[in-house]
């Protein structure tokens, strides 16, 4: 966490959360949570996404690197 100022940070237990936090409090985080933050399946796309997005720009900067004649990938037209 991050503040400019000084901050009090509360923990609160699930359990606690959802015996003393209202159900219109409680469908008003949820909703928030929907809005901004990912579920699981989105993160591991996400996340698989980039490592592809590495391994192109790994593979790009190889084939940029290496003369023509000794590429990995075989020869070339």
């Amino acid at each position: 966490m991050v503040a400019a100022t000084k901050v009090e940070v509360l923990l609160l237990s699930k359990y606690d959360f959802y015996r003393h936090v209202d159900l219109k409090t409680q469908a008003l985080m949820k909703s928030y949570v929907d809005k901004f933050y990912f579920d699981e399946d989105k993160i591991r796309r996400s996340i698989n996404t980039q490592h592809r997005w590495d391994a192109y720009k790994q593979e790009l900067l190889r084939d940029v690197v290496t003369p023509r004649g000794t590429s990995s990938r075989g020869s070339r037209p």
